[in-house]
């Protein structure tokens, strides 16, 4: 098992570890709530929270040491932001001779540009389009930079 576990990559781990502590952090203010305010309306929501949070990090855990997703590696061609606050609203990456959408990718880097060597893991049953010339992925569980 820990060998499994050590194979993750990098950005994947980022992932999983996240959601775990988003539960845990879901259950600490379930229990602020309890002992301080001692409603159980207030409670409902920290529940549903942390249990959203536990069950998909155990999901992409489970598809990680199984192996479900594939990892597609190229070069940042286009970058789209926002107008506003210059979030990241597109990414195109190079694979090879595909080019690859990724809309609403999940990344909050702000210093993502057009160059970068990029490496995006995607599920396995991620389904994927055609649209303008570029293959469109819609889902992706994490992003990576490569150096």
């Amino acid at each position: 098992m820990k060998q499994s576990l050590n194979q993750i990559p990098g950005p994947l781990r980022k992932v999983i570890l996240f959601r775990f502590v988003t539960c845990g952090a879901a259950l600490l203010m379930l229990l602020w709530v309890l002992l301080i305010l001692r409603d159980w309306k207030f409670a409902i929501p920290c529940v549903a929270v942390a249990i959203v949070f536990f069950v998909a990090g155990l999901q992409l855990l489970a598809d990680c040491t199984e192996n479900n997703y594939i990892t597609l590696k190229g070069v940042c061609s286009e970058v789209e932001r926002t107008g506003f606050r210059k979030r990241i609203k597109s990414i195109c990456i190079k694979c090879g001779e595909l080019s690859v959408r990724f809309p609403n990718p999940d990344c909050y880097s702000k210093t993502l540009k057009t160059g970068d060597h990029l490496e995006i893991y995607v599920s396995c049953s991620a389904p994927v389009y055609e649209m303008d010339g570029y293959q469109v992925i819609c889902n992706t569980l994490a992003i990576g930079k490569l150096q």
